[in-house]
C-alpha cells in the first residue's frame, strides 16, 4: 500500500496538531500534578491543622493543669489565712481574758483599797467625835497605870514623883505647841515672840492656879477626914 504524500501545508498542519495535542497533555499532566499538589497542601494544611488542634488540646490541658494547681494553691492558702486568723482569734481572745482578769484584780485592789480607807475614816470620825477633855481622861488612867510601873521598876530614882514631874513638863511642851499652831492656823499668820511669850505666861499662870486649887482641895478633905477620925462614932 502506498504511502500518501503529503503537501508541506499539510504536514506542517499535522505537526502543528501534534504539538497542540502534545501541549494539552503537558498541561493536563501539570494541572494533575497541581491538583495534587493542592490535595498533598490540602492534606499537609488538614494535617497542620490537626497538630495545632492537639497543640491547643495540650494548650488546654496544661492550662487546666496550672488553673488546678493555682486552684489548690490557693485553697492551701486560704486554709493557711484561716489557720492564722483562729491563732490570731485565740491569742486576741486570750489578751482579752487576761485584761479583763488583771482589770478585775484591779477593780478588787480598789475596792479592798476604798473599804480600807473607808474604816480608816470612820475610825477618825469616831476619834474625831471626842473632844480633847474626853481623850485626856482616857489618858488619865494611862497615867496613873504607867506611874505605877514606873515605880516598881529596878531603879531607885524611878518614882512616881520623877515620872508625874516629867509628865508635867511633857504636858507644858504639848500645851505650849498647840497653842502655837492653832494661833497661826486661826489668825492665817505667824505668832511673834511677844505674843507666845504672853500666851505661855497666862498659860502657866493658869496652870499653877489650879495646882493651888487642887493642893487646897486636898488640904480640906485631910482636915475633914482627921476630924472624922477624932469624933469617932456616937456613943
Amino acid at each position: 500500500m502506498r504511502k500518501k504524500i503529503l503537501s508541506f501545508d499539510e504536514f506542517a498542519a499535522k505537526k502543528t496538531s501534534n504539538w497542540k495535542d502534545e501541549e494539552l497533555e503537558d498541561e493536563v499532566v501539570d494541572q494533575e500534578e497541581e491538583t495534587e499538589g493542592e490535595d498533598e497542601s490540602e492534606e499537609e494544611i488538614d494535617l497542620d491543622i490537626d497538630d495545632e488542634e492537639s497543640d491547643d488540646v495540650e494548650v488546654d490541658l496544661d492550662v487546666e493543669d496550672e488553673e488546678s494547681e493555682e486552684s489548690e494553691e490557693s485553697e492551701e492558702s486560704e486554709e493557711e489565712e484561716a489557720e492564722e486568723e483562729e491563732e490570731e482569734s485565740e491569742e486576741s481572745e486570750e489578751e482579752e481574758e487576761e485584761e479583763e482578769a488583771e482589770e478585775s484584780e484591779a477593780e478588787e485592789e480598789e475596792e479592798e483599797e476604798e473599804e480600807e480607807e473607808e474604816e480608816e475614816e470612820s475610825e477618825e470620825s469616831e476619834e474625831e467625835y471626842k473632844s480633847v477633855s474626853e481623850m485626856m481622861k482616857e489618858a488619865y488612867s494611862r497615867t496613873v497605870k504607867e506611874a505605877v510601873d514606873y515605880e516598881k521598876d529596878d531603879y531607885a530614882e524611878h518614882t512616881v514623883e520623877a515620872y508625874m514631874k516629867e509628865n508635867a513638863m511633857l504636858a507644858a511642851a504639848f500645851a505650849a505647841d498647840s497653842m502655837k499652831e492653832a494661833y497661826n492656823e486661826a489668825k492665817e499668820s505667824e505668832i511673834n515672840q511677844e505674843t507666845f511669850e504672853a500666851t505661855c505666861n497666862e498659860m502657866k499662870e493658869a496652870y499653877a492656879k489650879k495646882m493651888d486649887e487642887m493642893k487646897e482641895a486636898f488640904g480640906a478633905s485631910g482636915e475633914e477626914a482627921q476630924d472624922d477620925a477624932t469624933v469617932g462614932p456616937a456613943a
